[in-house]
């Protein structure tokens, strides 16, 4: 498959999608609105490269797997996953940086970014303007930067940023 119709990134019901393994896609819906979806999977997606935007809250979606694709940034409105639990975004070797909107994602308890030569580093931990939020990545229990060659560990140095981490991956 090298095209996912623009419709299923509208659909109401759709609750998992998996794109596993479809090494061909590289025409993805450029706005992700599935209310109920609860799990995208687009591993060794190889030739995804540009991640949709979320102009709204999905208030569902737990896991998002990324591994292997040719993903080049991730859209500020990451933000908006807001129940998201687990990130893979390991072997994406196109990824340099992660925008700082990733401190918002209040849920996620897993991070993994193994196996990314080209991660430069993390982005800087700014807080919110609203002080009734929370710290960033307030419930993160492991995360996994093995093989990243980050130049910087700068961002490890404001652990309040991550009060239950269990499993740092270095």
């Amino acid at each position: 498959m090298v095209e996912a119709h623009e419709s299923i990134a509208y659909h109401e019901k759709l609750q998992v999608l998996s794109l596993q393994g479809c090494f061909q896609l590289s025409v993805f819906p450029n706005m992700l609105k599935s209310k109920n979806l609860q799990r995208l999977d687009l591993k060794d997606c190889k030739k995804f490269d540009k991640f949709p935007d979320i102009p709204h809250k999905l208030e569902r979606l737990k896991l998002l797997c990324l591994r292997g694709t040719a993903i080049k940034e991730l859209p500020a409105s990451i933000e908006n996953l807001i129940s998201l639990e687990r990130l893979n975004l390991c072997n994406c070797k196109n990824l340099e940086s992660l925008p700082s909107t990733i401190y918002k994602l209040q849920n996620v308890e897993e991070l993994k970014l193994e196996d990314r030569t080209t991660l430069i580093g993390f982005p800087k931990y700014e807080g919110f303007a609203d002080p009734s939020m929370k710290t960033g990545l307030s419930h993160l229990q492991c995360l996994k930067l093995e093989g990243c060659n980050l130049s910087e560990v700068e961002f490890l140095k404001n652990l309040s940023c991550f009060p239950f981490l269990r499993e740092l991956y270095l």
